[in-house]
């Protein structure tokens, strides 16, 4: 068994032990990387939380970097969560207080045209790959 056999075993074990239900499959995740990078000025920041991973959190305050919907994302299997945050801040100089460029309304929009699931809280948007509890997450129609 080679090393992403394995890590596909232990991510589906770990699925079944903990009772959690697909949200996503590679479809739905396909066209949402994609409309990060189609639809929107830039691909927002995200970060990723694995199934086998309990130590990931999400964003405490804004970041000037964008996100990587190409091969950072990968493999979709084992996303538990990402957190995306649709905004980032651009530097104007030293002395020139950074500006914040929001693109939540769009990001919004391509979640509802690709039918995607989420969870907002605050400024950041949940987008699960694996869930137990369905009740905070927005269906999308």
């Amino acid at each position: 068994m080679n090393k992403e056999d394995k890590h596909k075993l232990r991510t589906r074990q770990e699925i079944e032990k903990r009772g959690l239900t697909s949200i996503m499959n590679n479809t739905k995740w396909r066209a949402f990387c994609d409309a990060m990078y189609e639809a929107l000025p830039f691909p927002p920041p995200y970060i990723r939380k694995d199934v086998l991973n309990n130590d990931a959190q999400p964003f405490d305050e804004d970041v000037w970097y964008i996100g990587d919907y190409d091969e950072g994302i990968h493999p979709f299997y084992s996303i538990e969560w990402i957190a995306v945050r649709p905004r980032r801040l651009i530097s104007r100089g030293r002395l020139v207080k950074n500006e914040l460029e929001s693109i939540e309304a769009q990001f919004i929009e391509v979640l509802k045209k690709y039918h995607i699931p989420y969870q907002h809280k605050e400024d950041v948007f949940f987008i699960y790959g694996y869930a137990s509890d369905f009740s905070v997450i927005s269906k999308i129609s």
